[in-house]
């Protein structure tokens, strides 16, 4: 009875660990599949699953009798293991809707009703071990919060190694090492030989979809089907994509580059951020003649008003602020980038094809956040620039996600602006909607909230 239980207790520290994950690792799916503010809905379905299995056993406890329980939890945890792969596979062939309307309430209702599927059972093997195992609830709490706890902290090294897809099968092959161990709890041959044959199929998927990218995203933001990929990386932070230069973009690629410039046309790789934000990889091998397309762009102007100048550069993405900087022959040059997977990606992956563009003479790349790092920096600079900064992907936690942006701020201007030297320039790029002027005019008023201090504390222009 002693080592049942022990195989029970173990069986449910897999199960929780399997449940965490899963609803971090949606998180990130969900902020590639679906835009970021509804990947919090992650949390949701888990915490929604979960009650009802335990209003479902309270309400029903004859369907779920104690002299069974082993045999009920090895059967949930293998449902709960082929429901975990099975509900993604929906999920990423269901296209989300491009706007919520009467039309678009199916998919979206599909999408949740289904992901809500795995989280239902395995709370149900949550609930019942807690329903029929009090008199060991102790030790019971603390597999269960031990397997939560283990599972936050392999969800990271997870997303890392497997990519998302990836990341699926492992957290179903966790679910299903819970199965086995059920049923050899329950001593049930039949269960326990269903158990390794669904794990044996999980490795064998896992295996292959390494080598061959088998299990993929199909649809993404705004239900649209992504373009062929060149890299697909993973890590807590977002999904990073490279693609090569698609039709409707503007070659060279510019925020908005003048039609003067007839020059050389640069290769170019596209490089995607949660299958939204977009950043762009120039081809560099050092003669800045043939990166002189950047000088065009109206991202470049601060660097005509300020020459010999020292560059803080707010989220470089794939380099072309950095190169700016370079083509003007600028003196110093920092640049602060908080994903390390794009700095991994600009500077080794394609380090040949950009020119090794982070590690240029002159050129300072630090990881960190923006914000952080620029307010506890105790000298100045000719020019802080942040151009079109946003990445619209989802938190870790799923928390937080609707809040704005903490790179414009009232309190964000007021460090930028006591960074600056005295004539300094903090440029800001956005974009700018006739129909939707606000985001615009918002940051322009940002702009001008910390001028309304004292001179002593603010320095620079916008």
């Amino acid at each position: 009875m002693q080592k049942t239980k022990a195989r029970i207790f173990a069986g449910i520290f897999f199960v929780s660990l399997s449940t965490l994950m899963l609803e971090l690792v949606l998180t990130r799916i969900f902020s590639v599949t679906m835009w970021y503010h509804f990947a919090f809905m992650s949390i949701s379905l888990a915490l929604l699953g979960m009650s009802v299995s335990s209003i479902c056993i309270y309400l029903f406890p004859q369907r779920f009798p104690g002299e069974r329980l082993q045999q009920q939890l090895a059967f949930f945890a293998l449902l709960f293991s082929m429901a975990i792969l099975l509900s993604f596979l929906v999920h990423t062939h269901v296209p989300f809707p491009s706007e919520i309307s009467l039309s678009g309430l199916f998919p979206l209702g599909l999408t949740y009703s289904v992901v809500a599927v795995p989280f239902f059972l395995g709370g149900l093997c949550v609930s019942l071990a807690m329903a029929h195992l009090s008199e060991g609830i102790s030790k019971l709490y603390f597999s269960d919060l031990g397997g939560a706890g283990v599972g936050c902290i392999l969800t990271i090294p997870l997303l890392t190694s497997f990519g998302g897809p990836g990341a699926v099968v492992v957290v179903s092959i966790f679910a299903c090492v819970a199965a086995l161990l059920f049923s050899s709890a329950a001593e049930d041959r039949k269960l326990l030989l269903i158990a390794m044959a669904l794990g044996l199929i999980l490795i064998c998927l896992l295996i292959a979809n390494i080598h061959s990218d088998i299990l993929r995203i199909d649809f993404i933001k705004l239900g649209k089907r992504e373009a062929p990929k060149l890299y697909e990386g993973w890590n807590s932070f977002s999904r990073i994509a490279v693609h090569l230069p698609q039709e409707g973009l503007p070659r060279p690629f510019g925020w908005g580059l003048s039609d003067n410039y007839k020059g050389h046309m640069p290769d170019e790789r596209i490089m995607t951020i949660d299958a939204a934000a977009v950043t762009v990889i120039t081809e560099f091998d050092g003669d800045l003649e043939k990166i002189a397309h950047l000088r065009y762009d109206i991202t470049a102007l601060a660097h005509y008003l300020k020459r010999n100048a020292s560059v803080l550069i707010i989220g470089p993405g794939g380099g072309r602020d950095v190169l700016t900087a370079l083509a003007f022959d600028q003196r110093e040059i920092y640049g602060v980038e908080i994903n390390p997977l794009i700095i991994d990606v600009v500077n080794n992956l394609y380090g040949e094809f950009s020119g090794h563009v982070y590690s240029q003479p002159g050129v300072n790349i630090v990881l960190d956040d923006g914000r952080s790092y620029i307010a506890r920096l105790d000298r100045r600079f000719d020019i802080i620039q942040s151009s079109f900064t946003d990445t619209w992907a989802a938190t870790s936690a799923g928390a937080f996600i609707l809040t704005e942006n903490n790179l414009y701020t009232k309190e964000a201007f007021i460090d930028y602006y006591r960074h600056l030297e005295q004539d300094g320039i903090l440029t800001l790029s956005r974009w700018f909607f006739q129909e939707l002027p606000g985001e615009t005019l918002r940051l322009a008023s940002l702009g001008r909230q910390p001028g309304r201090m004292p001179a002593s504390r603010t320095q620079g222009s916008i």
